[in-house]
């Protein structure tokens, strides 16, 4: 189902393209790579306005017999799948989700595995530095129980790497 802005731009040479979910975030990053014909958005008091020039309709006028391609430009982009599919868009053919997702899609993934692991920091705290944040360096800990993330500092300092060592 995920597509590059390469991809998508193949496979719509004959084919409009129409935005899912009006997104301040998604729909400026969007615009550069391609152009939508209209956007839908579930929100009524949206419908007919205009977004960066594309007019905002209601989900309604999507039809697969129109052959659109559709970018979804929603956080919401799991459930606006299962809805496209249940009226016969085919993923990855038919639509796909904004690229740009594909990180925070691999994000959620990433939050559904339990794990423990050491991550090492060069940072600095001052902003004087090249590299700063508000931790600075040191070695961490991370833990994932799979429902609440925790960041734990072990110690304080400047570390580029970290190397499993007998003992």
């Amino acid at each position: 189902m995920w597509k590059t802005w390469k991809e998508i731009r193949s496979l719509t040479k004959n084919r409009d393209i129409v935005f899912y979910g009006r997104s301040e975030d998604w729909i400026p990053r969007s615009i550069p790579h391609i152009s939508a014909k209209f956007i839908v958005d579930s929100n009524k008091k949206l419908h007919g306005t205009y977004y960066y020039d594309i007019e905002v309709c209601d989900p309604k006028s999507l039809r697969v017999e129109d052959k659109p391609f559709v970018v979804i430009t929603t956080g919401d982009y799991i459930n606006i799948s299962e809805y496209l599919e249940s009226i016969g868009f085919i993923p990855g053919n038919d639509f796909c989700p904004c690229p740009e997702y594909y990180d925070f899609k691999n994000l959620d993934d990433l939050r559904s595995i339990k794990f423990k692991c050491l991550i090492s920091s060069s940072d600095y705290t001052s902003g004087k530095a090249t590299r700063t944040s508000y931790y600075g360096g040191g070695v961490f800990e991370l833990i994932n129980d799979g429902i609440e993330p925790k960041l734990t500092k072990k110690t304080d300092g400047q570390f580029r790497q970290l190397i499993t060592k007998k003992d």
